[in-house]
């Protein structure tokens, strides 16, 4: 060399300024320069076998570095560069052996400690790598690092105390660090804080707006606070900016639902599910959307599928069990209830519904006791005094009420859902108690939250029963009386809701030659099947329907609610609004027999009022909505009372089955075909399950304290006595 060419050691202090300024490939020019002169040249080696690795040669490096070790076998700093590039691949056994002979070098090398450390905690050691990171931080008790990887074995170790103090001092140490921030949301939630989580997340994405799993997070937190509105805007975030997260996915679409969006909630899951077919999440949410549009079936299939993936997946067994109780399988939804408690006695909400079970099953005292059971658990579950207040009486001096007024005195801390359960549950309680302004004032919060959450097209609505009335004119009725199914079997108990459906059901059921199918969707499920959903909605095309379609209708039907009648001479369906469809009825099932229940109007809209509907009856939200679609009904009953034979429908008031049980029951017997039993007259000792609002009712004997009910009430009524005008009085 030249007197005058620069030495080596300037040579590599070029070379290493090059790195530093960003030009690698000039650098690397250099180095191989000097390894050309002297192949062992350790520090050519070394910073040659980095470049390689930032290249992605990974073994050309590992190569390179093994090379510098054996020029070097003294030289700490390239055992422990060699360590992190056999970890960057993998090989995290084969790293220990190179910090290890780094450390045997210089005990003190802190670098070496720390990637030993995390090794150690990705070969599932977290206790040996906790140790190392204590041993960093001997050394040096700022290194946010060995802080930061310390908490995260913390957390593995479930410690979640002391990571979230190792997170927060990290976040101490380098306030920009998102990631701690990140970490010490995820332990805030472990830790049952999720106001504090949601706070760090925020502080995370202050200084990273950008980290997606945060957003995500975020959002499934908002969502568990029944915030929907904030939880999607949150999702929305995550998602632009990976549209594949499926995670967030799957929590935008219970956002969704919770905002009743069900077909994009539905949507999204079913994304999800063309990922990833068994992702058990994702399936019972699918589940939770297909009940809230009612379709229970495909729900308990898809609570299947979840649970063909995860049997022990807790939520899932639980809503299989809704959905068969749903269903009318009481037993099956039972076992479902047992096999989720199997698995965690602690679980309440399958405590809860059980006890609601038991309730509809008619042992009201042990189901009331299993929901007390859950309001134990979680006191702070609005949910569980609803369902309470709806299998018992509540006393005024009991605990459980002045539980039920505590959490309403924080009622903005609860979310919407649970605020609109707490104030059902305190209307009824207090209507129990006798405090009927008191009572009304819950109803009529509970009812305005609900309004607010449900899509409700009045004009179109009462327009539709309007257009059915034209569609199914005296005339088109006379001219396609000959058609349709010849069994006698179909009863259907139609009116308003809570006008004495129940009643006259349990008084059916309690007949050997009965069979009661409750509140069945299997007729408005038939009509799809003929025609899709929107058959449903067009009278026009439900009076053309040939013959043939109409039989076909007609004996669709009867084998859909026969399936669990066997032998039964009369199978009874009970879903109110069938009154809708009367007029099919006659022209697709001539032979069944309709049993209409009246009821004095105002207590019936009150009693609406007072139930905490799931939405599937969105005018009952509103008192001077409820009073129009009442004037509705009214107008098209009137209708099908002058155009369908006189010998199809009997209509049944509750005033008179409360004042002479025995000679209404007879009436509605003989209506039906049947011979007298006086079983019937004994309708709450029939042991069979009742799932409606009415189920503890239907199991006392025949009271009258519901007959003109309003009257205590009657300050409050103003908008619906208004909007039922003359209709008011039946």
């Amino acid at each position: 060399m030249p007197p005058d060419s620069p030495s080596l050691a300037d040579r590599l202090s070029q070379a290493d300024r090059l790195l530093q300024q960003g030009r690698p490939d000039q650098a690397e020019a250099m180095f191989l320069a000097i390894l050309a002169e002297r192949a062992d040249q350790v520090e050519a080696l070394g910073r040659l076998g980095v470049i390689r690795f930032q290249q992605g040669r990974t073994a050309e490096a590992e190569r390179l570095l093994t090379a510098a070790t054996k020029a070097a076998p003294g030289d700490a700093a390239v055992f422990s560069t060699l360590g992190f590039v056999q970890a960057a691949g993998g090989r995290h056994a084969e790293a220990l052996h190179s910090y290890d002979r780094a450390l045997s070098l210089q005990p003190r090398f802190v670098q070496a400690l720390y990637r030993r450390g995390k090794s150690l905690a990705a070969l599932g050691r977290p206790g040996e790598a906790l140790a190392d990171f204590d041993r960093v931080l001997a050394l040096d008790p700022r290194d946010v690092l060995a802080v930061f990887n310390r908490g995260l074995i913390l957390r593995a170790l479930a410690r979640p105390s002391d990571a979230l103090a190792a997170f927060e001092r990290a976040a101490a140490l380098k306030p920009d660090f998102a990631e701690a921030l990140f970490h010490r949301a995820l332990a805030l939630e472990g830790m049952g804080r999720p106001l504090d989580a949601l706070a760090s997340y925020d502080a995370a994405l202050a200084r990273e707006p950008g980290l997606v799993e945060a957003l995500n997070n975020r959002g499934a937190i908002l969502l568990d606070l029944g915030r929907p509105e904030a939880a999607l805007a949150s999702l929305n975030a995550a998602l632009i900016q990976r549209p594949d997260y499926l995670d967030a996915l799957n929590n935008r679409g219970g956002a969704l639902r919770q905002l009743r969006q069900y077909e994009a909630a539905l949507a999204d899951f079913e994304r999800v599910l063309a990922r990833e077919p068994r992702n058990a999440a994702a399936l019972n949410n699918r589940g939770n959307v297909l009940r809230d549009l009612g379709r229970w079936t495909l729900a308990l299939a898809s609570y299947d599928a979840a649970l063909a993936v995860d049997p022990r997946h807790l939520e899932a067994l639980t809503n299989r069990g809704g959905a068969l109780r749903r269903l009318g399988r009481a037993q099956e939804a039972m076992a479902s209830f047992e096999q989720a408690l199997s698995i965690d006695p602690q679980h309440a909400e399958a405590i809860c519904d059980r006890g609601v079970l038991l309730a509809e099953l008619g042992q009201a005292q042990d189901g009331a006791r299993e929901i007390e059971r859950a309001i134990a658990l979680r006191p702070g579950r609005a949910s569980y005094y609803y369902s309470l207040s709806e299998a018992c009486r509540i006393g005024a001096d009991e605990p459980v009420l002045r539980a039920m007024r505590g959490l309403a005195r924080d009622m903005g801390e609860l979310s919407t859902t649970e605020q609109i359960d707490l104030h059902f549950a305190l209307g009824k309680a207090l209507t129990d108690i006798g405090d009927p302004d008191g009572a009304f004032g819950h109803l009529r919060q509970g009812n305005d939250l609900m309004r607010r959450r449900v899509a409700y097209d009045e004009a179109a609505t009462l327009a539709g029963l309007e257009a059915m009335a034209q569609a199914f004119s005296a005339e088109a009725l006379t001219m396609r009386s000959a058609g349709g199914d010849p069994s006698t079997a179909p009863v259907f108990i139609v009116g308003m809701p809570r006008s004495g459906t129940t009643l006259v059901e349990q008084v059916l059921a309690s007949h050997p030659a009965v069979f009661a199918a409750g509140e069945s969707h299997a007729l408005a499920e038939t009509i799809e099947a003929l025609g899709g959903p929107a058959l449903i909605g067009a009278p026009d095309a439900l009076a053309r329907l040939p013959d043939e379609a109409l039989r076909a209708l007609g004996a669709a039907y009867v084998r859909a609610i026969s399936d669990q009648a066997e032998g039964a001479l009369r199978i009874v369906n009970k879903m109110p609004d069938n009154f809708r469809f009367i007029g099919l009825i006659c022209l697709a099932l001539p032979k069944a027999r309709i049993i209409h229940t009246r009821r004095d109007p105002i207590d019936t809209c009150l009693s609406c009022y007072s139930k905490r509907f799931t939405g599937h009856l969105p005018f009952t939200f509103d008192l001077g909505e409820l009073g129009r679609y009442h004037r509705g009904y009214q107008a098209l009953m009137a209708h099908w009372r002058g155009v369908i034979p006189s010998n199809m429908m009997l209509e049944v008031d509750y005033e008179a089955m409360t004042g002479d049980l025995e000679a209404q029951a007879r009436r509605i017997i003989a209506h039906c075909g049947l011979d007298w039993d006086p079983r019937c007259l004994d309708f709450h000792l029939t042991d069979r399950h009742v799932r409606t609002a009415s189920a503890v009712q239907v199991r006392q004997p025949l009271y009258q304290s519901a007959v003109g009910r309003w009257r205590a009430f009657e300050p409050h009524l103003g908008p619906l006595i208004a909007a039922l005008g003359p209709a008011a009085r039946g």
